[in-house]
């Protein structure tokens, strides 16, 4: 009973949870520096606490 009464608790709690919206473009995924930190922003993602976002990424080819 007390576990589902818990679980009960969180789930109200994330109904008002504000949904954040992250925006980001990335260069091409070609091996550099850039993309070496590209891969690293994009793995801490999983270690937020907070869960409740949408990632949304533009991703663009440099042409000379």
């Amino acid at each position: 009973y007390k576990s589902t009464k818990i679980l009960k608790e969180i789930e109200s709690q994330e109904e008002y949870m504000r949904k954040i919206i992250l925006i980001t473009t990335f260069k091409e995924f070609d091996g550099g520096r850039d993309a070496e930190i590209q891969k690293y922003w994009l793995n801490q993602l999983k270690y937020q606490t907070y869960t409740n976002f949408e990632l949304f990424v533009v991703k663009y080819k440099l042409s000379y």
